[in-house]
């Protein structure tokens, strides 16, 4: 069986680059999550790996998207670091798998040691700069409350009255998501180095926008049946740089080194 993960954290190129394999021919599986505000393309999420790791967020007590939210604004690392596995389970939903697949889902990342001692598989590392992707999540959960209100029509009356109140709870969201990018991307860069070069690729969007066809090439190597496309079709315009983040110096100093420890990689500095 030859197994490839795409990982990354939330909001980090994660969908274009499945977008992209599949468009070149990857099996990214046979059910996947569809599209909504945040990715209208769609996610290429394998519901298979989306929903199991849903049941073990839950069995942990812990929010299904794997970050925060707002009526839990704080991310525990801690909690996450004793996250609920169930092997059995895991190893039904490989067995159940093609011979050769890829799978695109960013909990992923949070259960990498797991899927390490289940089984040797390749993974192609996505890398977006925290500023970016704490800001595309508070956007993200900004439109939620621009949205149009769903539920009985009691539910719809409230809900303008409610829009003040989770504005102010967005407001705290900020930290959370900052320290759930931290935890993610250091689980990546934990893993790259145990499974080393010859298993793992590591990239930003400049390398995927520069080098797709050398990336699409050592994925054939590794023995994935790609037709090459390239990528540049399926980009979005670039969005401007954005600005510094005004939150909790220590984890705005853990995210820069990060970052940096990142961007080594992908510049194979490292």
């Amino acid at each position: 069986m030859v197994m490839l993960a795409i990982l990354g954290m939330h909001r980090s190129y994660t969908s274009l680059t499945a977008s992209w394999l599949d468009a070149c021919g990857l099996d990214l599986g046979a059910r996947q999550l569809g599209a909504d505000t945040g990715n209208e393309r769609g996610h290429f999420e394998d519901l298979d790996f989306y929903e199991f790791h849903i049941a073990m967020l839950r069995a942990s007590g812990l929010p299904e998207n794997g970050m925060v939210t707002r009526g839990q604004p704080h991310f525990d690392a801690a909690r996450y670091k004793a996250i609920s596995w169930d092997e059995a389970a895991a190893r039904r939903l490989l067995q159940a798998k093609p011979d050769t697949f890829a799978w695109k889902e960013p909990r992923t990342c949070l259960f990498l040691p797991h899927y390490r001692a289940l089984a040797d598989f390749h993974c192609i590392a996505v890398y977006r700069d925290y500023r970016e992707v704490v800001q595309s999540l508070m956007e993200r959960e900004a439109r939620q409350i621009a949205g149009t209100p769903r539920g009985s029509w009691l539910r719809r009356a409230a809900f303008p009255l409610q829009r003040p109140y989770k504005r102010w709870q967005n407001a705290r969201l900020a930290d959370g998501f900052l320290a759930a990018w931290c935890h993610y991307n250091e689980c990546i860069l934990d893993h790259v180095a145990a499974v080393g070069p010859q298993r793992a690729i590591v990239c930003d969007l400049d390398r995927l926008a520069r080098d797709d066809a050398a990336i699409a090439e050592q994925l054939q190597g590794w023995g994935f049946p790609l037709d090459y496309r390239p990528i540049a079709g399926l980009m979005a315009e670039r969005r401007p740089p954005v600005a510094e983040i005004d939150g909790d110096p220590a984890l705005v100093a853990r995210a820069n080194v990060i970052a940096q420890r990142f961007l080594a990689l992908a510049r194979g500095e490292a």
